[in-house]
């Protein structure tokens, strides 16, 4: 996305984290045609209890989770900066991060659930708001 002749890299972040084994693992999993084969067959208030439940499970033991000083969706924004991009715009490991590198910024969100906030992008310039 383009705008005001800045180019914006924007997605969640999942399968980047180096060292998430679990979701990667997960991933696989949810990602298996047998298993949505299988799931498809569950009467939908199950699954959608079924999936609060892993979802909740999930958000939990991600926000408790050290990824490390390496996590992986840094080295991902430095790459889509090299690119060509001014900005990139990730979530998925919690961690609020606004990084310069280069000519671009990498920007993770962190969590809406804890302290929510949102990104700002007007006349050049990103900023993150808290959610009040």
């Amino acid at each position: 996305m383009i705008l005001n002749g800045k180019k914006f890299y924007i997605g969640h972040g999942d399968g980047l984290v180096e060292n998430d084994y679990g979701y990667k693992i997960l991933k696989a999993v949810l990602r298996n045609k047998i298993t949505q084969k299988l799931y498809s067959l569950l009467h939908p208030d199950l699954g959608v209890a079924i999936a609060s439940k892993t979802s909740k499970s999930s958000r939990n033991h991600t926000q408790k989770k050290d990824f490390g000083e390496i996590d992986g969706m840094l080295e991902a924004a430095k790459q889509k900066i090299n690119d060509g991009f001014d900005y990139v715009i990730f979530g998925h490991s919690h961690e609020r991060s606004y990084v310069n590198y280069d000519n671009g910024i990498y920007i993770n969100l962190g969590s809406w659930i804890d302290t929510p906030c949102y990104g700002k992008y007007d006349s050049n310039v990103f900023e993150l708001i808290d959610w009040k």
